[in-house]
């Protein structure tokens, strides 16, 4: 059995013709028929049932397409991951950030004219671990409060992830116009039991542990929206709130949005980068963030 067979039988089941695979593969249908009566003899079975208006699969032919489609996409999947072996990579995964995603496509603009491949991921730590664990990814980027420290270096240790601090920032209110802490210094843990709540969807790492942490376990039904996509639109239009932290306080006041800190719960919350082996780029990128934060915070 041979790579060609494969490719000839799929065009032929996609296509419903053998004449129709023949013109699909540049070559003549008797050899189409040809390459599939071999498959079929290799195989000891019947892959077609022959129509006036075309083919259609067997039994057991439906059964050997599922195993040629897998076989095959297994293959695409093979020569990709060669071809990007040769050619520079960076991928990395962060929380849902508009500041981080700025940041990613400003780097992307330093190297675009490079035969370079990027990817940028975004979601919750727990996702970040996933990708990271995986090698998916080979630099995460995370905000986790204090109180689920101990658990992250547990599992770092575990799978031999490096963690760095990058900075610590304090618990913030998202809020847009029509919230009335708006214009707002600050805002006491009291105050937000009567706040109804967008978070991003549920985490083990995420800002709901330290909202459970200031309402009472009671009174948890905070999230009125639930989501894994950005917050801005809802902030800016309705009451809602949003419970997070910041890389940078001021890089949504354009948007009409504030960061109203929460009293008591400063420097809560910490800036993370975890890796397990960081490439050259990978290296560069992380440097670069580096500096920007300590230029905006």
């Amino acid at each position: 059995m041979d790579l060609k067979q494969l490719q000839y039988f799929k065009a032929c089941v996609q296509c419903g013709s053998m004449s129709k695979a023949a013109e699909q593969l540049y070559t003549s249908q008797p050899h189409v028929s040809a390459v599939i009566k071999s498959l079929e003899q290799e195989l000891s079975v019947v892959l077609f049932q022959r129509q006036s208006g075309g083919i259609c699969l067997t039994r057991q032919g439906e059964q050997v397409y599922g195993y040629v489609r897998n076989i095959l996409k297994d293959l695409e999947q093979m020569e990709l991951s060669c071809q990007k072996a040769g050619r520079r990579q960076l991928s990395v995964m962060s929380n849902y950030s508009r500041r981080m995603e700025a940041f990613f496509s400003g780097f992307y603009q330093k190297y675009a004219s490079e035969e370079i491949s990027f990817t940028y991921l975004e979601g919750g730590l727990e996702k970040i671990l996933e990708n990271l664990i995986s090698g998916r990814v080979e630099l995460g980027f995370a905000f986790l409060s204090e109180n689920r420290m101990n658990v992250l270096n547990a599992l770092c240790k575990k799978q031999g992830l490096h963690k760095e601090i990058l900075t610590i920032s304090d618990a913030v209110l998202y809020v847009g116009k029509k919230s009335p802490f708006y214009k707002r210094k600050s805002v006491s843990p009291e105050e937000l039991k009567s706040q109804r709540y967008i978070q991003l969807e549920e985490d083990y790492f995420g800002m709901d542990d330290l909202l459970l942490k200031i309402l009472p376990l009671g009174e948890a039904s905070f999230r009125v929206i639930t989501t894994n996509s950005s917050v801005i639109q809802m902030l800016l239009h309705t009451e809602l709130c949003n419970i997070g932290s910041y890389w940078k306080k001021d890089f949504f006041r354009e948007g009409n949005i504030r960061l109203i800190p929460v009293d008591g719960y400063e420097k809560k919350i910490s800036f993370l980068a975890l890796y397990r082996e960081l490439s050259p780029l990978g290296r560069e990128y992380l440097e670069n963030v580096k500096e920007a934060l300590l230029q905006e915070t």
